[in-house]
């Protein structure tokens, strides 16, 4: 966890979706990150808008995507979390 991450200590158990947007823009500012005009995707080689560093055993990604993995849940029922 870096300097930055808040609420969201070391050995967290968390998810992440693939999109990584912006937070600052106008549709980031309603709630709608999904039509961020700065996101990246992490993993995805879409011109334009890749970020690398999904197949990376570790990358970074902001704190606003995290989502906390419950305690009963494995990572296998997890890895579902995003395309859910």
């Amino acid at each position: 966890a870096g300097p930055d991450a808040g609420d969201w200590p070391a050995g967290t158990r968390v998810a992440f979706g693939c999109a990584i947007h912006c937070g600052a823009c106008w549709f980031c500012g309603r709630g709608l990150p999904n039509l961020c005009a700065r996101r990246q995707l992490l993993g995805v080689s879409l011109p334009g808008n890749r970020r690398h560093g999904a197949y990376a055993d570790y990358c970074a990604v902001p704190a606003r995507g995290l989502h906390r993995i419950p305690a009963g849940l494995d990572y296998a029922q997890a890895c579902l979390m995003e395309p859910l």
